[in-house]
């Protein structure tokens, strides 16, 4: 092999500045560029490439020697890894093809439905539910010295209620009592729209949800700050809650709520 076809690599660490080790390496073995996250095996070690001098392999092999600065890559053990909430739910919703532009409610996925209406006739359905997300607390939490779980070990699927209103309450009849609905949801990173879906802010709620046949079939609830709502705000929810005969479900905490007690739940 040619001095031409081999490259002198230098491997620096990034947190002390001290090389780690050196190597002829040929021209065939570098990626062609290390702009995108790159890994390298020293030993039984796997490091990550944060700098390259020079950064494509053609300018490498040009100067004849490649510096690249690493930083140590920790494996975690897989018992170590934790849930950050005790329950998701499952199928997410269904997307549309292409993003409507600005107005989007961008939502994380394991946040749909964590704080929704659900009939009342299904009470069973919810109870169900909440008693395995309990087992989740009783026995995969971790806890801190006060008490508080801050992590689990494995986390409960919700796939039930499917839907979770009856088709009975017009979208129209919730849309006239907040400001104008000009927003869809987004699950975040996603390149489209949830199908069907609104957003509407009411003080410092966001009420959203899906519609189909301009009925409401799912309406939930993010909180985007402690403060208290607002009386106007508050009075719909409720007017709402016993319109649709609906309860307020907050999955992660195992609480439900009445039109008469989800003030309790706006003012935590």
């Amino acid at each position: 092999m040619t001095a031409a076809e081999t490259v002198r690599v230098v491997f620096v660490d990034a947190d002390d500045g001290q090389e780690i080790a050196r190597s002829e390496l040929s021209v065939a073995q570098l990626p062609a560029s290390f702009e995108a996250d790159t890994t390298v095996q020293l030993g039984e070690s796997t490091w990550l490439v944060r700098q390259a001098e020079p950064p494509t392999a053609a300018q490498a092999t040009t100067a004849g020697e490649l510096v690249l600065t690493l930083r140590r890559i920790e494996m975690v053990p897989a018992r170590d890894v934790l849930y950050s909430r005790p329950t998701i739910c499952d199928p997410l919703p269904t997307v549309g093809e292409n993003a409507t532009g600005p107005g989007r409610l961008e939502i994380h996925e394991d946040d749909w439905r964590q704080v929704e209406m659900v009939h009342k006739g299904l009470m069973d359905v919810v109870e169900a539910e909440l008693s395995e997300i309990r087992q989740v607390y009783l026995q995969h939490a971790h806890r801190d010295q006060d008490g508080h779980a801050y992590g689990f070990e494995t986390i409960y699927v919700r796939t039930q209620p499917l839907i979770p209103l009856p088709h009975k309450v017009p979208y129209q009849w919730l849309a006239s009592r907040f400001p104008p609905a000009d927003q869809v949801v987004a699950l975040r990173g996603g390149s489209a729209d949830v199908a069907d879906s609104f957003a509407i802010a009411g003080g410092s709620l966001t009420l959203y949800g899906t519609v189909s046949d301009e009925l409401i079939t799912a309406l939930c609830v993010e909180r985007r700050s402690v403060a208290h709502p607002g009386e106007d705000v508050l009075r719909c929810l409720r007017e709402f809650m016993d319109l649709a005969e609906v309860v307020l479900v907050d999955w992660c905490s195992c609480q439900t709520y009445t039109a008469t007690t989800v003030g309790d739940y706006l003012t935590w």
